[in-house]
């Protein structure tokens, strides 16, 4: 998880405000802690936790994944 915040921080450049997608696939406290983290570095002006379904889960396994849009 570490390594995934730190993607996130070198990929916002600085920036403080975006939007935020936490994705997960059997993985709800992970997800919960990342979104955690996220809301208490950056300013979100959205912030969702979603649970993949059964399609994404069976080629990616359990985990995780962040997506973000710079500024919005």
């Amino acid at each position: 998880m570490r390594e995934t915040l730190e993607y996130v921080r070198r990929e916002m450049g600085g920036e403080t405000r975006g939007r935020f997608m936490v994705a997960h696939a059997m993985s709800p406290e992970t997800a919960a802690y990342l979104r955690d983290a996220i809301a208490n570095a950056y300013e979100a002006t959205e912030l969702m936790v979603v649970e993949t379904g059964v399609t994404i889960s069976t080629h990616t396994g359990t985990g995780w994944g962040i997506g973000f849009v710079l500024g919005e």
